[in-house]
Formats: structure tokens, C-alpha cells, sequence
């Protein structure tokens, strides 16, 4: 990311758009700060703040910093927008607080009210970010890092990610039945170019449960990464067009291979059901009549954040590698509870997304694991790049593929 880059990236396209910025007032930020009891139920399930052991690292010392920035009418800055900067926006907290603060959306307003103070070049900056892990140039970084394993950590991690899927060439149930209920298969920016073997499995699959599959090059980024980053009016614009996609044709579900872009989607459409696909198999899976072949495999489960808060938690991945004989799975007995990869979070901060793994890490080590499951790509990419060759990360649909295919084959 160079900073010549950004400012020609700024100067070029993004001066104009400046001005229209949703301007969002500080009344909003302070009505929810204010249902904050500072009890301090939430310290100890905050990942920061279990590891730095700071007040202003956990989601009551923030409440607090937010109240005062908004109360003394000033931008927050040094090490108090590093404060912020640092949290996850993981939700951990939400369930813990007895008072119902809206955690997750009151550091999204704080972040937009940041977003619209901030200067053109710091914005241009996160711009530039975000449109490279969204957009194109993300696939010809992908392909780079294959050919250039150099790059490093992430080089490593792209390298060796599966790119083929077991399912090819097997019959599908839906594929010309037009009774068939429509399934919207939602790719996700990191995904279509670098999980397309999961994406081909989750078609596969989708069809022997009996659906029609759609996928479309038409659709947009979900806007998590803007949303979360306080960039409303990008973030509007790409939830309102994948709105618009999703009406369109009768879709009776959307699925997303990504439990954070499933999560985002569900919380900012309503009209069509949205759905993390793991979730989704294993509401349908025990009718199809589909039985799983043996994999002998110790695994490890890891539930990303998205998945639990306010995904549909870690029920349907249980009952998915449950149903895959010879299967042993368990859940990590260490960490802070958030792998650190937290969307972009790994790129802004990685030092401390390194911290909050290296737990994690020391225990798939120690375990002699096979394989690490998780339904997130960035926490999946996160976690294989500080593992070697041993240990893959897979995607739970991915097992259960394998599984049927085992099956068939036999």
C-alpha cells in the first residue's frame, strides 16, 4: 500500500464524493452510550481486554472514551483513537451486558462520525484499503502471491488454500428441475477469487439437496468492511443494491459461504431470507437421505465471532461434523476468543492481530491436528498463515463434500 498510490487513488476518484458523506450527529451516539450501567460484565469476555488487561481496551472503558468524545465536540485522536481503533467489533460483549447496549452498531456510528472528520488523505488511505480487498484488485493480488510465495506470511497462506473441489462430475438432483426452490449462492470478495473450490462444493451440494443454485458476477460487495469502518454512504450504496439483486426472480434464500458476509447481510435485508451455508446444510441435510463416508480426522472447531454474534452460532457446524463419520472434533481450550483477524482488523493492526493468534496457534500445535475448520475466510486465511504444510484449514462444507464423495466413490 504505498502512500503515493492512495493519493492518487484519492485525488482521482474520490475528492468529489466527499461532500455527500451521511453525516451522522453525535444525539445517536450518546443515547446508546447512556444505557451503559458501567458494570463491567463485559471485561472479561472482551479479547482486548484479556489481553492488555487495560480499562480503556474493553467495551466499558470505550463506552466511556465515546461518551467524551462526543461531549467535548473534538476529533479523537492519538492514543485514544488508538483505543478504539483496537477493538475488534467482535460483539462478545453484546450478550454479556445486562443493559442491552447496542455494542456493535454504536462503534459503527462512532467510526462514521470519526469517518466524517477525518482528512481526505486518511480516508483516500481506507478507501484504497477496502477497494483492494473488495474489488479486482484482489484477484490480481491472489494470483501474485500463488506465483510469489516470497510475499511472505499471506504468500504462503494463498499458496497452498485448496483450489479443487471433489465434487466435480457427480449427478445433481436440481440442476434442470424448475419446481425447484432457488438458491442466490452470495460469494463473498475474498472468496470468489480465492475459495472457488468451496464455491463449486457448495453448488454441489446445494444441488443434491434439491435446489436450484444461482451465482452471479453481478453481485456486490456485502459492505461489512465499509459499515465497519464508518464509510456509511459506500456502505449503504452496496447493501441497497444487493437488496435490489435479491428480490429479483424469486429467490427463496440467499446463502453465504462467509459468516461474516451472511451476518451482514441478514442484519441489513429482511425481505429475503438470508443464510450462513452451514447453517442452511444442516437444517436440510438429516431429509435428504445423504450419508457422509468416514474421514478419520482430528479437528479442531474454530467459531468465528461472525458466526456466533449474531450469526446462528456453533449448533449447525457440531451437528454437520457430527454427522461425518469418523470425525473427532473439539474446540480450542485457549485464546482470547477471537483469532484477530476481525475483517480488515489483521491488515490495520496487525500487531495485535498476531497477539490474539498466537494462542490459537500454540494449541493446533500442540494438538497435532489435523486439520482447523472454520466458516470465515478471513479467520480461515488468518490462522493458515501462521501454520505450516501439516495443519490445512478447511471450510466445514468442504469436509462434508469430501465425506459424500467418499461415499459415492465406495
Amino acid at each position: 500500500m504505498l502512500p503515493w498510490l492512495s493519493a492518487c487513488y484519492v485525488a482521482a476518484t474520490l475528492s468529489a464524493e466527499y461532500g455527500r458523506e451521511r453525516a451522522l450527529g453525535s444525539e445517536s451516539i450518546s443515547n446508546e452510550a447512556d444505557k451503559c450501567v458501567k458494570c463491567g460484565l463485559c471485561l472479561a469476555v472482551c479479547p482486548t481486554y484479556s489481553l492488555l488487561h487495560v480499562e480503556t481496551e474493553s467495551p466499558r472503558g470505550r463506552v466511556a472514551l465515546m461518551q467524551a468524545v462526543v461531549d467535548a465536540g473534538e476529533a479523537a485522536e492519538g492514543r485514544l483513537a488508538a483505543h478504539l481503533d483496537h477493538c475488534l467489533s467482535c460483539r462478545r460483549c453484546e450478550p454479556a451486558c445486562p443493559s442491552g447496549v447496542a455494542y456493535g452498531a454504536l462503534m459503527d456510528d462512532m467510526r462514521a462520525l470519526r469517518f466524517e472528520h477525518a482528512s481526505l488523505s486518511a480516508r483516500g488511505v481506507g478507501r484504497w484499503l477496502r477497494a483492494m480487498l473488495t474489488g479486482r484488485p484482489f484477484g490480481w493480488v491472489v494470483g501474485l502471491q500463488r506465483i510469489l510465495p516470497a510475499l511472505g506470511r499471506w504468500g504462503r497462506a494463498v499458496k497452498r488454500w485448496p483450489r479443487g473441489a471433489f465434487s466435480n462430475g457427480m449427478n445433481c438432483v436440481g440442476d434442470e428441475n424448475s419446481e425447484c426452490p432457488l438458491v442466490l449462492l452470495f460469494p463473498g470478495c475474498v472468496s470468489r477469487h480465492l475459495d472457488t473450490a468451496l464455491l463449486d462444493d457448495t453448488e454441489w451440494l446445494l444441488k443434491r439437496l434439491g435446489f436450484r443454485v444461482r451465482r452471479s458476477d453481478e453481485l456486490r460487495c456485502c459492505g461489512a468492511l465499509h459499515r465497519h469502518a464508518g464509510d456509511g454512504s459506500r456502505a449503504e450504496r452496496l447493501e441497497t443494491a444487493n437488496r435490489a439483486f435479491f428480490e429479483r426472480d424469486g429467490v427463496h434464500a440467499v446463502v453465504s459461504i462467509a459468516s461474516a458476509c451472511a451476518a451482514h447481510l441478514h442484519e441489513t435485508n429482511r425481505d429475503v431470507p438470508v443464510f450462513e451455508v452451514s447453517d442452511f446444510i444442516a437444517r436440510h441435510l438429516p431429509e435428504s437421505g445423504l450419508k457422509p463416508g468416514t474421514l478419520e480426522l482430528n479437528v479442531l472447531l474454530h467459531v468465528p465471532c461472525s458466526q456466533q454474534y449474531p450469526g446462528p452460532g456453533s449448533a449447525p457446524l457440531e451437528r454437520l461434523l457430527t454427522s461425518i463419520p469418523g470425525v473427532n472434533w473439539h474446540y480450542p481450550e485457549s485464546g482470547f476468543g477471537c483469532c484477530g483477524a476481525a475483517g480488515s482488523y489483521m491488515f490495520r493492526e496487525p500487531g495485535m492481530a498476531a497477539r490474539l493468534l498466537q494462542p490459537l496457534l500454540g494449541e493446533i500445535r500442540a494438538a497435532a491436528v489435523d486439520c482447523v475448520v472454520s466458516t470465515n475466510i478471513g479467520c480461515a486465511l488468518h490462522i493458515a498463515a501462521g501454520l505450516d504444510d501439516a495443519t490445512s484449514v478447511r471450510h466445514p462444507i468442504s469436509l462434508l463434500v469430501e465425506a459424500l464423495s467418499v461415499r459415492d466413490d465406495g
